[in-house]
């Protein structure tokens, strides 16, 4: 499906996760410039019900447990990195909710970290109310 900003101009994908990292306008992107997340949900209600696990209070939880973690190592997000071989960026995306982690990664991190992966998801159930757990 499309959505058109105004007649006559080119035709945008419904799917929002086209536009992740079109940050400006060019003479070949449709966009007049950049468009915010906030804005995705009006054009894709059902993927930005996904999105909106990010901000759940089970995956801030998980983020501040992350973070923590990394401070307690004495770690900076430049140092993590370094250990992990990503970019500084990598850690700071995850840490801040504008990248998820997948379970491999997270893997990786608890390891680098010296953390128990399971302890820490402990926590984050913790913050999960009865009602929305699985049965």
């Amino acid at each position: 499906m499309f959505v058109y900003l105004q007649s006559g101009q080119q035709p945008l994908p419904r799917d929002p996760r086209h536009y992740l990292g079109a940050a400006s306008s060019s003479p070949g992107n449709p966009l007049l410039g950049f468009i915010p997340f906030r804005d995705f949900a009006r054009w894709c209600p059902s993927w930005s019900t996904m999105s909106r696990s990010v901000f759940t209070e089970a995956y801030i939880r998980f983020r501040r447990l992350l973070i923590e973690a990394r401070r307690s190592a004495r770690l900076t997000q430049a140092q993590l990195a370094e250990r992990l071989g990503r970019p500084q960026s990598f850690v700071s995306k995850y840490e801040t909710g504008e990248r998820r982690l997948d379970v491999v990664e997270f893997l990786e991190l608890a390891q680098v970290l010296g953390i128990d992966p399971v302890e820490l998801l402990r926590e984050v159930q913790k913050a999960i109310p009865p009602s929305d757990r699985p049965t």
